[in-house]
């Protein structure tokens, strides 16, 4: 009796000492769940088998460099008085996380709320887009030394998108429908210029091919299609009427996105050689993001209509499309990183309160890695 006590005690601790290697595990609000082999998490669904699953830092993510270890993440300031800031404002700083050291360091804080941000080619700055409470947006450049802050373009350019890089240049767009490119000195020029009705609203480009990959709102039709533009001819053509979101990949040269549509969005792959798409999936889905080599898609996907909890989903090209990897996740930006073939990055929410009119909000960057 003892040694079959002793038995089970030992394969108790081998599984808590080697984490989350279940055969058959999803995760729900960082909770390891077994899962019967006989009862999928939801009708016809493939359970991703989950390696590893751990926190890297706090922050919401925005960027990451694998060679050097480093993550651009950015989180609220607390004020008191120690920080000499004010107790009313809300303040944002830009943060680099040093994986091999564990080590986090601000660089910069405003006072108002990142959209989105970007390392610069050699690491050396990062590139992000602050909105202030009337939703002005303004670009600007920060050395991460910490030495030299820029405005790269200011809100009179009346910035509607996030920031990306686009080989040498970042890349954004306007509620006036106007594509630039920026560098880190401040040169800016028109890509392309579309009719002043459109508001971009999300913008790729494939820097060698200069192609342009643009989802603008059109205000006089409620609708935001989804436009491929070659910027060297001038052409331009409409791949999807009313779309949700997409992402890109040059190395495969091909599109996902979602097309909306009242009972469902639905996922399509656009292939860009042979001008054809093919359908996926469909659901509540209003996010994607590929991996490096473009042969899988992850995505984002509502619990229910009106949730504020996801689900994150798995789509491989060529291959299946009913993958579950994570169930009920709470993400604070609805950002992920998808690298290699099986590693996902994204940030969560893990808790507010309200103390004396202050919000303290806090984050926290996960790392995931699964098998199929």
């Amino acid at each position: 009796m003892k040694k079959t006590i002793v038995g089970v005690l030992l394969v108790i601790a081998i599984l808590s000492s080697v984490g989350i290697l279940y055969s058959n595990s999803y995760i729900r609000r960082d909770v390891p769940v077994l899962v019967d082999k006989d009862n999928d998490v939801t009708q016809n669904m493939t359970q991703a088998n989950i390696s590893s699953y751990n926190e890297v830092c706090a922050g919401m993510i925005y960027d990451i460099n694998e060679d050097s270890g480093k993550f651009l993440v950015t989180l609220p300031t607390q004020t008191d008085i120690q920080t000499g800031l004010q107790a009313d404002k809300a303040y944002m700083s830009a943060n680099l996380f040093n994986a091999k050291t564990s080590q986090m360091r601000p660089f910069n804080f405003d006072l108002t709320d990142h959209v989105s941000a970007c390392f610069d080619k050699d690491i050396s700055g990062v590139y992000y887009i602050s909105s202030d409470k009337n939703q002005n947006r303004t670009l600007l450049y920060t050395t991460i030394d910490g030495s030299k802050t820029k405005t790269i373009a200011g809100k009179e350019e009346n910035i509607s998108t996030g920031v990306v890089k686009a080989g040498d240049y970042v890349i954004y767009g306007t509620s006036d429908g106007k594509i630039k490119l920026a560098d880190k000195d401040g040169n800016k020029r028109i890509l392309y210029e579309m009719d002043d009705r459109f508001v971009i609203k999300k913008v790729r480009y494939f820097y060698k091919s200069q192609l342009c990959i643009v989802q603008a709102e059109n205000k006089s039709i409620s609708q935001t299609p989804l436009f491929m533009i070659d910027t060297a001819a001038g052409d331009i053509k409409v791949i999807d009427n009313n779309v949700e979101d997409f992402d890109v990949n040059e190395s495969s040269y091909s599109i996902v996105y979602i097309s909306k549509l009242e009972e469902a969005n639905q996922v399509y792959l656009y292939d860009i050689f042979n001008a054809s798409r093919k359908y996926e999936k469909s659901g509540l889905i209003e996010n994607v993001f590929f991996n490096d080599s473009g042969s899988k898609i992850v995505y984002i996907e509502r619990v229910k209509k009106e949730a504020t909890i996801f689900n994150i989903g798995l789509i491989e090209k060529n291959g299946a499309n009913n993958i579950r990897i994570i169930s009920d996740v709470k993400l604070s930006n609805k950002k992920i990183i998808f690298k290699g073939k099986d590693t996902i990055y994204y940030s969560e929410l893990v808790n507010s309160s309200d103390k004396n009119s202050v919000t303290n909000i806090d984050y926290k960057v996960e790392k995931c890695v699964f098998s199929l």
